[in-house]
């Protein structure tokens, strides 16, 4: 998973970044569309160690090449515990440095 540094907005008690994760074979979208990347915006807090999935777009080629095949806004999911070594966990700690 690729964080964008750039990205990182930082709030009271949460940050939201947008990341880029690639695949060697494609996947489906959740409407059937082959993709082979997908960007996603969370929501990371820190004190809590969860994080909540705003946003995706899926795109066709690895690491956002191509036409966009699918976007996703996402409301009201509940945050999730992050797993210590996990790619998560690697994000939280560069999002939430002091």
């Amino acid at each position: 998973m690729y964080l964008d540094k750039a990205s990182i907005i930082k709030g009271d008690k949460s940050h939201r970044v947008w990341t880029m994760r690639s695949y060697s074979k494609a996947r489906v979208t959740p409407d059937g569309k082959a993709y082979r990347s997908v960007k996603a915006m969370h929501t990371y807090a820190c004190d809590e160690r969860t994080t909540v999935l705003l946003a995706q777009v899926y795109y066709p080629d690895a690491m956002g090449k191509g036409e966009v095949v699918g976007n996703y806004k996402y409301e009201k999911f509940a945050p999730e515990d992050i797993i210590p070594d996990s790619p998560f966990d690697h994000a939280l700690g560069a999002v939430c440095v002091p």
